[in-house]
């Protein structure tokens, strides 16, 4: 027999009477009753005893991942892992029509005024380069963000535009493409309906900022169930998209549970199943203080039915470190993170397509995994969150590159202990118990 040692990035979680022994690198996990934990602990720490006792079993926490091979090294499989998502083979373009405001592990989510429309120029840019990167990269997705306050008239000529050329140019090479929007409204008139219905609309995302609303001199509730209510006429028109609300507040204050129960009585439960709801603190960043609170708002979310998340934990790594990622904005400026494109806009796209990159500030190390740190190196959590958001620390924190001491996950900023209880609870139903007998 091969000698076998425990993974690094094992788990012991308590869930009702039993231990979840969940391992980072799978993602797979077994379910033990309370009063075998220390037999499990035993096998884990002297395989030997495993086999000799409990062979069934001893291959069941091979297969989980708990026992690996003693020549296994882990933090290599990790660095191919970051490669191969490094290198994945969709190209995600974020189509900024304002300031950008997003990312995937930054809480802040606000849009600023919108810009004027494109130039023709832009335009012309915009297509011409997706036109080069679709031949010129072993493409088999291409997926359109597009992020604006107010998708008005002008700025739905653009999405047309531009989106039904990028079909066009998917379609020629036999790429499968899809769009997503991320606004504050969308409008409901019959000729912006028909045009979202032509492109091949995935998600919409809706924020809700209620960071504002004092300025527009209207109520939290005021506010809120204008929300709702456009929000249910668009799942209405669009039952197929997956809708994603984005709700930006001061914790402390929000009525989350009103804003549940406005909630439910407009969405039967049907219809919950297509909607996730992320609620994010005023503060641009996460606070561990304030975990508790939004891992309550996350299980009474699931209760009532709303889309789960937690089925897809799997790791995340910034759009900085993709090869197929950028960000452009309607002037033509280009980025490789969102939530860094106003502070360091690295380049431009040409009228033939290119981008052309500034190389005295851009990024010279872009192969180097954010995770290649003594911190994140040593962390059990890093196969989950794969390290730390370094250009969301600069913005943050003035160039300064630092981090708690204890990390919290996106997209709810929660422990990753909380992450990992809320995936095994989603599983748990198609999970088939063995026979204690295995023990």
């Amino acid at each position: 027999m091969k000698e076998l040692k425990e993974s690094r990035y094992n788990y012991r979680l308590p869930y009702d009477d039993q231990v979840l022994f969940f391992n980072g690198m799978t993602r797979r996990f077994i379910p033990v009753p309370r009063s075998l934990q220390e037999i499990v602990d035993l096998f884990l720490a002297d395989p030997n005893k495993a086999s000799q006792e409990s062979p069934r079993f001893l291959e069941k926490l091979q297969s989980t991942g708990l026992l690996i091979d003693k020549s296994i090294n882990e933090l290599e499989l990790i660095r191919e892992r970051h490669q191969q998502a490094r290198n994945v083979a969709s190209y995600q373009l974020i189509l900024t029509l304002d300031e950008p405001f997003v990312h995937s592990k930054h809480a802040k989510i606000s849009l600023m005024e919108p810009h004027s429309n494109m130039s023709e120029r832009v335009k012309h840019s915009i297509k011409k380069h997706l036109e080069r990167y679709v031949i010129e990269h072993p493409l088999t997705q291409l997926r359109l963000e597009w992020l604006g306050v107010d998708l008005h008239q002008p700025l739905q000529n653009e999405i047309k535009e531009i989106s039904e050329h990028a079909a066009s140019v998917c379609q020629t090479n036999n790429i499968d493409f899809q769009v997503g929007i991320t606004t504050h409204e969308l409008p409901l008139q019959e000729q912006d309906v028909a045009l979202l219905r032509r492109l091949p609309l995935r998600s919409i995302r809706l924020i809700l900022d209620l960071s504002t609303r004092k300025k527009r001199n209207l109520t939290e509730k005021e506010v809120v169930s204008a929300y709702i209510t456009h929000t249910k006429q668009l799942v209405s028109l669009f039952p197929d998209v997956l809708f994603i609300l984005l709700i930006h507040s001061n914790l402390n204050s929000f009525n989350f549970q009103s804003f549940i129960q406005l909630m439910n009585e407009q969405f039967p439960e049907p219809e919950r199943k297509n909607i996730s709801i992320f609620v994010h603190d005023e503060l641009p960043a996460f606070r561990h203080d304030d975990a508790p609170m939004r891992e309550t708002m996350l299980q009474q979310l699931y209760q009532s039915g709303y889309n789960k998340q937690w089925e897809n934990l799997l790791p995340m790594i910034c759009s900085e470190e993709k090869q197929h990622a950028y960000a452009m904005n309607s002037e033509g400026s280009v980025g490789k993170c969102v939530a860094n494109f106003s502070h360091a806009a690295l380049g431009y796209v040409t009228t033939h397509g290119n981008v052309f990159w500034d190389e005295t500030t851009i990024r010279m190390d872009g192969d180097i995994p954010h995770f290649e740190n003594v911190r994140c190196l040593s962390c059990k959590h890093l196969p989950l969150c794969m390290g730390q958001c370094i250009p969301i620390k600069r913005v943050t924190e003035g160039n300064v590159i630092a981090a708690s001491s204890d990390c919290l996950l996106p997209p709810w900023g929660i422990s990753p202990e909380s992450a990992i209880l809320n995936y095994c609870s989603a599983k748990m139903e198609h999970y088939v118990n063995g026979d204690d007998s295995e023990f």
